[in-house]
């Protein structure tokens, strides 16, 4: 399974379901688009850029920090991602794709 992040700004809400306090770095497995282009990832915690890199490579674990979740609460993260030609599919897709998670982990 993935996710494919276009070319706005994508969110990503963690919820913590349980009654107790969860504490770790959000580590999201990150690859390039379907032409596998090099694409800047940026990742916000509100309005303020906690991580900025270019994935060079077909697939990287991005740690983007250690959050403190209260009980039956959220995080919210935002990530943006530019390419500088966008990927055209041959299957009709219209989509700007830059970029897909194919993963997360909270440790």
């Amino acid at each position: 399974k993935f996710w494919w992040v276009e070319d706005k700004k994508a969110l990503l809400r963690f919820t913590n379901d349980s009654d107790e306090s969860i504490a770790g770095n959000i580590i999201l497995n990150l690859s390039r688009n379907p032409c596998n282009r090099a694409v800047r990832i940026s990742i916000f915690n509100g309005n303020n850029e906690i991580l900025s890199l270019i994935l060079y490579q077909d697939e990287k674990n991005v740690k983007i920090g250690y959050y403190v979740i209260k009980p039956y609460s959220e995080a919210d993260v935002f990530l943006t991602a530019q390419v500088d030609n966008f990927c055209e599919l041959t299957n009709g897709d219209e989509r700007k794709l830059t970029a897909q998670i194919t993963g997360w982990a909270f440790e």
